[in-house]
């Protein structure tokens, strides 16, 4: 079981704010996964079963995982298969569980070992994810404090489910938070309403010309006023077909032979 002072830093770190912010990167996923592992040999209890926990492994699954930094399923194994590949960890899944050990845990830890230690252990850690979150966040375009609300994801999964009903090949991203956040910028600094950036959507992937140039959120973004002036342009009403190549008559038969009897 870890220590009091390995506990304490434990939860300065993931109670933070700045931890709290998803999705995660890819180096704090894997100072997630640090975090998580036990401390010192445990046993942990699965249903009816107990399992002896070797000290720098842990069980999870990919559920809680993807949940936990906010990623898809799929990117989560991905990124533990990268991980195994570079022999930073070990992976075993079966129907139930996720056992995934880190190698060489020694060298990773850093467990405070005097009181003075323990005492600077919050505030550094809290500096260093400070620092972090900085610089991830400067790879991005748009520097948001919120996170993106559910509708702009939404707006990202529309686009590329209706993508993948014109094209079941098309090559669409697994993580959609950067159309998301394509999505964000369009009403936060476009000034359109979610209303608009639906419509236009659908008409992007309905049109015979756009559907198969408009395959992302980047390039919606940037046709959107093409787009709308397109969506609103009023159909031509064709020409109402003419019943034969000479004008109709006025007269009936009848009224032509009256015409001629009172001549």
């Amino acid at each position: 079981m870890a220590d009091d002072g390995w506990i304490k830093l434990y939860r300065c770190i993931t109670e933070h704010w700045v931890w709290k912010d998803k999705p995660f990167s890819k180096g704090q996923a894997w100072i997630d996964i640090l975090l998580l592992s036990n401390h010192d040999d445990s046993k942990f209890v699965f249903g009816n079963e107990l399992i002896d926990v070797e000290r720098g492994s842990f069980i999870t699954s990919e559920t809680k995982l993807s949940d936990r930094w906010g990623w898809s399923r799929h990117k989560v194994r991905d990124f533990l298969n990268l991980l195994e590949s570079d022999s930073m960890l070990v992976k075993k899944s079966d129907a139930k569980r996720t056992s995934l050990k880190v190698l060489n845990y020694s060298v990773w830890q850093n467990s405070p070992t005097t009181k003075g230690q323990k005492k600077d252990s919050c505030g550094t850690a809290a500096g260093q994810l400070r620092d972090t979150n900085k610089n991830v966040k400067n790879d991005k375009n748009d520097k948001n404090k919120d996170i993106l609300s559910s509708s702009h994801m939404t707006m990202a999964e529309k686009l590329k489910t209706l993508i993948i009903e014109n094209n079941p090949g098309a090559k669409t991203p697994d993580d959609l938070t950067k159309w998301a956040e394509e999505f964000e910028r369009m009403e936060r600094i476009d000034r359109r309403t979610p209303e608009q950036i639906f419509a236009v959507i659908e008409f992007s992937q309905k049109d015979t010309f756009w559907k198969s140039n408009i395959l992302s959120a980047k390039k919606l973004r940037e046709k959107y006023d093409t787009l709308i002036l397109q969506k609103n342009r009023p159909k031509q009403q064709s020409a109402v077909p003419q019943k034969g190549n000479f004008d109709q008559r006025k007269y009936t038969d009848q009224e032509f032979e009256g015409l001629f009897k009172e001549v």
